[in-house]
């Protein structure tokens, strides 16, 4: 299992909660679409920005989803997104992926998996699309 850190990205980068951050989101080229119609980091409609970062137990819970989607997840596994944040992931996943980039606030940011270099965030908080690498 990827460990977990569950700091805040201010925290840990000592910056300002206002500051916007480059995000890599490795998606579907639909759910790309969506993120970009509806500017908020999952795609999800009607983005919510007074919704601050997830916590530890919602990041973890995300990536056991990730890993082993098998598993009996007792809570949704899709309350928050998981992306890189700063540099471009090394791989697009499944074919048919693509690497969704946008500005994201700090305040929003939770670190999720160490082990990939993951952050995480709520899928309706507002972001700024950049485009489709």
């Amino acid at each position: 299992m990827a460990k977990i850190d569950g700091t805040l990205y201010t925290e840990m980068n000592g910056v300002d909660g206002d500051a916007w951050v480059k995000a890599y989101h490795t998606c579907p080229s639909s759910k790309a679409d969506l993120i970009k119609t509806n500017l908020t980091a999952g795609g999800v409609q009607g983005g919510n920005p007074t919704l601050g970062a997830p916590s530890e137990k919602q990041c973890v819970k995300q990536v056991e989803f990730e890993r082993a989607p098998w598993a009996k997840v007792t809570e949704e596994p899709r309350v928050v997104v998981e992306f890189g944040v700063g540099s471009r992931p090394d791989y697009f996943g499944k074919s048919g992926s693509v690497c969704a980039v946008f500005e994201i606030q700090a305040k929003y940011l939770r670190r999720g998996s160490t082990a990939e270099g993951g952050w995480c965030a709520y899928p309706g908080v507002p972001i700024r699309w950049i485009g489709v690498e």
